[in-house]
């Protein structure tokens, strides 16, 4: 008995929305607002939201961040229903992100405030 670290393989489609910037992951949070109906996301509303803030921060071109939301879509719609849950792909992306842990949690519980009681 005895712990082992293990280490997670990260798709390389996915790199570009590792280790993102608190600055970038609460505009995730404000694109979801905007563009979203409701809490699933369809591939327009994705890439709207990859779009208007995670475009900036790594530079990449609307062409090559549109194909590598695609596939970050397809990984996150694990029903094949053409939704992504808004949470778990903003949550995942917290957890991901370059935030402390007390920003991240912070940040889940904000997320998760439906009735913004605190």
């Amino acid at each position: 008995m005895g712990q082992t670290i293990g280490r997670v393989s990260i798709n390389s489609e996915a790199q570009p929305f590792v280790n993102l910037p608190h600055k970038t992951v609460q505009e995730l949070w404000e694109a979801f607002n905007d563009v979203a109906e409701g809490f699933g996301l369809n591939i327009d509303e994705f890439q709207d939201m990859i779009r208007l803030s995670v475009k900036d921060f790594t530079g990449i071109s609307d062409k090559r961040l549109n194909a590598l939301s695609e596939v970050l879509f397809r990984v996150y719609d694990d029903d094949c229903n053409s939704m992504v849950d808004s949470f778990e792909f903003l949550s995942s992306i917290a957890i991901l992100s370059s935030m402390s842990n007390v920003e991240k949690l912070r940040y889940l519980y904000r997320i998760y405030d439906f009735d913004e009681s605190g």
